[in-house]
């Protein structure tokens, strides 16, 4: 061989599926009382970890080589603890076992190298033997029998002292020009191995992320962000190289957690309450039932169903009588008042009430929107003037008597106990649907599990008795004490995590025996390859991860760990995850009528629209903008319209003192 490649092994080749590495001795703890018939308490784990730490301090005093071996510090371990079981040492060789994984990308230059006819070891500082760590590489599929391994436990010597690598040229046979050495430590691996005439490499994909790291700032629950941290990273290294999906860097950061985390807690809340059926409303659900369904084995088996619904499906075959009290979904505080967009819910156009409406909307027709108490009177007049209204109420009769049908072959009518599962806010659809089921004879209670709730929402007499995980305080409280940020980012959750494989649903209708739900439209085949690819990553996540249903069953735990993960993802995107979703759009509309794009890149125009003066409302900063996510579309964004962009904002606000200290 006329050259060597030195891979450096942990945070190199293989890492952790924890934040740091001795968040391990966590797991080995657990290990060690289940195996001495001790209840793993937290406080019985923090000391064993402290132990664990000071044991290994305590050894490297006693030893006058360089590197210590795993049996010298459990000797001293066992001792401080008074077991006397030496085979406990096994338990730390179990729990690396467990979670040590592949970097993919360094596999690949490992092969690359062996392509090229270089020479490959592998060199480590490390207590861990010699034959374990030969083991792993060659079950990970770094190895191969003939491999250099210079493993500093069985050794002595260290990279850090530069001794490790001077063993290396003499075993090798060869001089330092001719070796290359890849590693993951700026001391030992780079500059140490530089020092010895050693070509050195950096490689930092075990480092954490930004995202990573803020989400190990959580003090109230540091183990289990730890946990979830070394699954994002394993989920996130894993893959790394192999393909071009930016989306698998949103699903490990955010999507994949988060989903899982919602699903054990809606399985855990039904196996309390005693449901043995969910139902997930689309769509907003589909991936979580998707998640649900994998998980439901380790919850009694609870069966996990798919409901088409949508609220145009809903809302309208439930309505008594056309009025504003049987129709409240006609005017919502958050959907623009267009007169097309209105007559869409009823199914009607412009055109059907032209002659009653025609005088009021002028030439701006469909597009004119109501202004005034008096306008939304005339609108309700139009509505039950004839032949409108007879048209009005035989489609509600139709599409009622249609959805019935679809909800009894989908056995909301059966016997079993069963509940719904949607994301929230108002309890809108479970109200409507309540209506529904009770016009058909149902006599059940109607329950609900939601992600959130928010103030405004109807009533248990209204709508049946719901649950969340998270509720919207009330107005009055301390802004400092408010929401979770789960409020503030509700339509954007909607769309990310609702992100289907199908349209939304209009109405129902007869397919033979059965009544089958109609679509509105068609999706874009952008939005469908997106929803297929984020289906799919997050269900290997899920699987990947199933440890992680323990860290999720304490639900205060799994409520911080959500509204972190939530505040995160969207105050701080990376450029990748907010590419990832450019390809989503959003809308208020019940029927998708004023649909946005959740991410846009700005451009100089946006950049500098924050200077414009006050008087030209028309041309406000986000407006403007036209889209959902404007941290998303920040981070997308060319660095030099993000310069410009920091410097109109601050001049504005300059401008802004300015003005306010003229006036005083």
């Amino acid at each position: 061989m006329n050259s060597v490649r030195s891979f450096d092994v942990f945070d190199t080749c293989l890492t952790r599926r924890r934040a740091v590495p001795s968040d391990v001795f966590y797991t080995v703890g657990r290990i060690v009382f289940t195996k001495l018939g001790i209840l793993p308490t937290r406080e019985k784990l923090e000391d064993f970890v402290a132990n664990r730490i000071e044991a290994e301090r305590l050894a490297r005093q006693r030893i006058s080589r360089e590197e210590i071996t795993l049996v010298e510090i459990w000797e001293v371990l066992l001792s401080s603890l008074g077991w006397t079981d030496k085979d406990l040492i096994k338990c730390e060789i179990e729990a690396e076992e467990q979670l040590l994984f592949p970097i993919a990308i360094m596999r690949e230059q490992v092969l690359t190298s062996r392509k090229q006819g270089i020479r490959v070891v592998f060199t480590s500082d490390t207590y861990l033997p010699r034959s374990f760590v030969e083991k792993l590489l060659i079950n990970r599929g770094f190895a191969e029998p003939g491999d250099g391994f210079y493993i500093s436990s069985e050794i002595g010597k260290t990279k850090a002292s530069g001794n490790l690598f001077k063993h290396l040229l003499q075993a090798e046979a060869v001089s330092p020009n001719k070796v290359q050495h890849v590693g993951d430590n700026v001391q030992s691996d780079y500059l140490v191995a530089k020092s010895c005439g050693i070509d050195a490499a950096l490689c930092d994909y075990a480092n954490a992320t930004p995202y990573e790291l803020r989400l190990l700032q959580l003090e109230s629950c540091r183990g289990a962000a730890a946990e979830i941290v070394g699954a994002a990273r394993a989920f996130r290294l894993q893959r790394h190289g192999l393909d071009n999906i930016p989306l698998k860097e949103m699903v490990g950061q955010f999507a994949g957690p988060f989903v899982m985390g919602f699903a054990v807690w809606l399985l855990k809340r039904a196996r309390e309450t005693g449901v043995k059926r969910l139902y997930f409303l689309s769509r907003d659900c589909q991936l979580i039932w998707k998640a649900a369904s994998v998980l439901a084995p380790e919850f009694g088996g609870i069966e996990c169903k798919y409901l088409y619904v949508s609220r145009q499906a809903l809302f309208l075959p439930s309505a008594g009588a056309i009025s504003p009290e049987e129709m409240t979904w006609m005017r919502r505080f958050f959907e623009e008042p267009r007169l097309d967009r209105l007559l869409a819910k009823l199914e009607l156009t412009f055109d059907d009430v032209q002659g009653s409406l025609g005088a009021m909307a002028g030439e701006q027709k469909g597009a004119y929107c109501l202004k005034s108490e008096s306008d939304w009177d005339l609108f309700w007049n139009a509505l039950n003037q004839e032949p409108t209204k007879k048209r009005i109420l035989d489609l509600i009769s139709t599409r009622r008597q249609s959805a019935l049908e679809y909800f009894r072959t989908a056995g909301l009518f059966d016997s079993v106990s069963w509940a719904l599962v949607d994301i929230g806010w108002f309890l809108t659809c479970q109200h409507s649907l309540r209506k529904l089921l009770l016009a058909g004879g149902w006599t059940g209670q109607l329950q609900g599990f939601y992600l959130g709730l928010q103030q405004g929402r109807k009533g248990p007499a209204e709508a049946g008795t719901a649950e969340a995980m998270f509720y919207q305080r009330a107005p009055d409280v301390p802004h400092a004490l408010q929401n979770s940020g789960i409020f503030s980012c509700a339509t954007l959750l909607e769309h990310l995590i609702g992100c289907a494989d199908h349209p939304t649903v209009h109405h129902y209708a007869a397919a033979g025996n059965v009544a089958q739900p109609v679509f509105g439209g068609t999706l874009k085949e952008s939005e469908a390859n997106l929803a297929a690819e984020l289906h799919e990553l997050t269900l290997s996540f899920v699987n990947e991860n199933r440890s992680l249903v323990s860290t999720f069953s304490n639900s205060t735990t799994c409520r911080i760990l959500l509204d972190v993960l939530v505040s995160n993802f969207v105050k701080f995107p990376s450029e990748n995850m907010a590419k990832s979703i450019a390809a989503l759009s959003a809308a208020f509309d019940q029927n998708n009528l004023d649909s946005m794009p959740i991410v846009k890149a700005f451009n100089f125009f946006n950049a500098l629209t924050p200077m414009l003066p006050r008087r030209y409302p028309f041309l406000r900063f986000w407006k403007e903008m036209d889209c959902l996510w404007p941290e998303g579309s920040l981070a997308m964004t060319a660095p030099n319209v993000q310069y410009v962009l920091a410097a109109s904002q601050f001049a504005a606000r300059v401008r802004s003192k300015v003005w306010r200290t003229i006036r005083r």
